[in-house]
């Protein structure tokens, strides 16, 4: 049993394994992966990131510091589990590997990974098991449950850790956005734009409901090619409503509504590079999300990118990270060229940003 501390955890997180008749309490290690903070040189170049013993390659803007990853480790009977996240935060992507020890000659074959109720989908590799899955935003701090049936070579066993879920505090604007012709309520209500907007959903719904299997690589990519945060991810935003009597506007109750993403500064034509490899599922003009850019990089793992000046690829096409496939616009529900972009995971909105910090492997 080995238990070590991470600077930025202030808890220990039990481990058990219950293997057939028998119950085994651990201590989980908590060690901050390799990679130290630091800035890209150069935009147009991958650089590596250290996790470990092996490299993932993330491609940044100038100036952006990329935030390690923490890692939770779980080891117990030969087997291992590696649970990987930027902070372990309230809207945080985690990525898992589960493989054998090094000193076990078995062969590991995990059956089924639940956490919170939800069914993990994982891929396997030559060296083990891998997986994402998305912390709530919404989700209440404290610990989750991991919960894995495994074996290892003829032996059957349940595994089960708990890991933490850290507070974040998300901003809240108070002064109401003002939206143009969005903020008239009685705008939408014109019987073709209902209709356009029913069109629209159905095609997003149609995207976000593809069943693929995992294309992620050990290449990441910063969606720009400069870093400004307009609009934090969650952060909630008050709506301006009105109707029109006469020439003049007639003030209603503003609206709140959470911020489902993150808003990053760029002009019109800028470029936008897709954050990991995938396949396009969207590639269309929509109501609300003007020119919109859905990339699906399978189990359930979807990034998004809205309002923008036109695309450079269509539905269909394989995406690799880091590759030009739009520009940045301010077409659709927007009152300035700005890139929206989210990320989400089996229904379950995350910072996309998060993402960056994950060592995935092939």
């Amino acid at each position: 049993m080995q238990k070590t501390e991470d600077h930025a955890m202030r808890c220990n997180y039990r481990f058990r394994f219950v293997s057939l008749a028998v119950l085994f309490f651990l201590f989980p290690m908590i060690i901050p992966a390799a990679g130290e903070k630091s800035a890209a040189p150069s935009y147009n170049r991958f650089k590596e990131a250290a996790s470990g013993s092996y490299f993932y390659r993330v491609k940044l803007p100038p100036g952006y510091v990329l935030e390690s990853a923490q890692r939770l480790q779980f080891r117990s009977e030969g087997v291992v589990i590696d649970l990987y996240s930027r902070g372990f935060a309230q809207g945080d992507a985690v990525y898992m590997e589960m493989y054998a020890d090094e000193k076990i000659d078995k062969k590991l074959k995990v059956k089924k990974v639940i956490v919170d109720g939800q069914e993990i989908p994982v891929s396997s590799r030559s060296w083990g098991y891998r997986g994402l899955f998305a912390i709530n935003p919404d989700s209440v701090p404290g610990e989750r449950e991991i919960a894995c049936s495994v074996s290892l070579g003829w032996s059957g066993r349940e595994l089960s850790a708990r890991f933490p879920v850290v507070k974040k505090e998300f901003p809240f604007k108070k002064k109401p956005l003002d939206l143009g012709k969005f903020s008239n309520v009685e705008y939408q209500q014109n019987p073709e734009i209902i209709e356009f907007i029913k069109e629209c959903s159905l095609k997003k719904n149609e995207a976000f409901s593809r069943k693929s299997e995992d294309m992620l690589s050990e290449r990441v990519s910063h969606p720009r090619d400069l870093h400004f945060i307009t609009s934090p991810f969650w952060s909630k935003r008050r709506y301006l409503r009105y109707k029109i009597r006469g020439r003049k506007r007639v003030y209603l109750q503003s609206r709140t509504k959470v911020h489902a993403g993150l808003d990053l500064r760029g002009e019109e034509g800028s470029p936008l590079f897709v954050m990991a490899d995938g396949e396009v599922a969207l590639a269309d003009k929509l109501f609300y999300e003007g020119n919109m850019l859905i990339i699906d990089h399978g189990n359930g793992i979807f990034t998004y990118y809205m309002h923008l000046q036109d695309h450079k690829v269509k539905k269909g096409d394989r995406v690799k990270a880091g590759d030009l496939v739009a520009t940045v616009g301010s077409t659709g529900l927007s009152t300035a060229s700005h890139l929206h972009v989210s990320c989400i995971i089996r229904g379950i909105q995350v910072d996309p940003l998060s993402l960056l910090s994950l060592p995935v492997r092939d």
